[in-house]
């Protein structure tokens, strides 16, 4: 049954916080911003103690408007009998409080905290028998003050940027780095071999046309591997086929011209596999042959072995790095293991099993060149089907080997095939 798909939406970010692109864009984001706020409020800061006197000074002329506009104006009141008047009237008005000072007297008017700067106005009456009066009005030192706003607007912008960058970081991780994550995660698992992994495609947005494209792309690719696979595969074994088998030893030919190391070919063919159908049906014909196609890739697993069905009955495996001596005892093994399926052939002339016959053919430091291994190529397997052919002449289920000469004497080796 095949796998169902295994969905990615996203990979844990906290895992990878330093390598985040939420970090980076926030990082590229956040300090030039803060940098371009900054210069900004130094310009806009720069000449804020001026601003702070300017108010100071526009508050003190309201006060002294308001407080003239309040003084009575009758002759009918004495001096304080207005002052007192001016001190209720006042109190309705949300203003600071002042000082008012008369001959050398002076009188608050108003909640008045006294502070270091301060500024003098003439308050206006509208009697002439009113004497001279003075207002004063205080207000905190200028610098301080500015001061103080100035850190109450840093400390304003410090928040704003932390609020902006903190929103930033979640935005980019889930705009961005949340899908990016998946892809990646997803990427990465089927690399390791997990084909049925996929991504979320339930977004609307670039990321789920992306996703959209990523799985189609890895379902392009299982599919041309799955043709590739059975373009190179033997249907009825599961071996290599005869194209897989052509193109690895030209492969092995000509690494061996590159490295000079020993390369063995063993070919094998069932033994009397003819009357074996014959008698016991095609279709035990088939499974005879599986059996023995699974002990065949048994025997030779090494990591470059390749066991492949060269045709009908007969079978072939390619040993890179291997010599003469070793690839013997491997064609013994495999003849021994064939030999412990005791697979029943009645028919056989040899055993009253399955057996195979089987040839081996070394090539050992050949010294051949790249442009050479056409003929490296037909020498080897010509000589492996020599000494399969002299194992079947000599009885059957039995292994032989004959000497691969150097391609230069090619010319010179007399072959006789067994179908000649």
């Amino acid at each position: 049954m095949d796998k169902q798909p295994e969905i990615i939406v996203s990979n844990d970010w906290t895992k990878n916080w330093q390598a985040s692109i939420a970090v980076k864009i926030t990082a590229i984001t956040l300090w030039p911003t803060i940098f371009v706020v900054f210069i900004a409020a130094f310009f806009l800061l720069d000449d804020l103690d001026e601003q702070v006197r300017q108010e100071q000074y526009d508050t003190s002329i309201k006060i002294a408007y308001h407080a003239s506009n309040l003084w009575p104006a009758t002759s009918v009141l004495t001096f304080h009998q207005k002052l007192e008047r001016l001190r209720n009237d006042y109190r309705e008005l949300d203003l600071p409080g002042f000082e008012l000072s008369n001959q050398g007297q002076h009188f608050r008017i108003g909640d008045l905290e006294i502070q270091p700067s301060f500024y003098d106005l003439q308050l206006h009456t509208q009697t002439d028998n009113d004497p001279p009066i003075k207002i004063r009005t205080f207000f905190p030192d200028p610098h301080a003050a500015a001061e103080l706003l100035r850190n109450k607007i840093i400390a304003f912008i410090l928040s704003s940027l932390v609020l902006f960058g903190v929103f930033l970081s979640l935005a980019t991780h889930i705009i961005l780095d949340k899908p990016l994550q998946g892809l990646v995660h997803a990427s990465k698992k089927i690399s390791e071999g997990h084909q049925h992994v996929r991504v979320d495609t339930t977004r609307e947005d670039e990321f789920g046309t992306l996703s959209r494209f990523f799985n189609n792309m890895v379902d392009n690719l299982i599919e041309h591997k799955n043709l590739e696979y059975e373009a190179k595969t033997d249907f009825l074994t599961g071996l290599a086929n005869r194209r897989h088998f052509d193109e690895t030893i030209k492969y092995e030919l000509r690494r061996n011209a590159r490295i000079n190391n020993p390369l063995t070919l063993i070919m094998c063919d069932v033994d009397f596999f003819k009357q074996y159908n014959d008698l016991y049906n095609h279709v035990a014909g088939d499974l005879c042959l599986k059996h023995i196609a699974r002990t065949l890739e048994n025997v030779c697993n090494r990591s470059g072995d390749l066991v492949a069905r060269y045709g009908g009955e007969e079978f072939v495996i390619i040993l890179p790095n291997t010599d003469k001596e070793t690839g013997l005892k491997m064609a013994h093994t495999l003849s021994e293991e064939i030999t412990k399926l005791k697979i029943p052939h009645s028919y056989s002339k040899v055993s009253p099993y399955v057996t195979l016959s089987i040839g081996v053919a070394t090539m050992e430091n050949s010294g051949i060149t790249l442009s050479a291994t056409d003929l490296s190529e037909k020498n080897l397997i010509e000589s492996a089907d020599q000494a399969l052919y002299l194992a079947k002449n000599n009885g059957r289920n039995r292994v032989e080997a004959v000497e691969v000469k150097p391609v230069e004497d090619t010319s010179k080796i007399n072959l006789d095939s067994p179908n000649k």
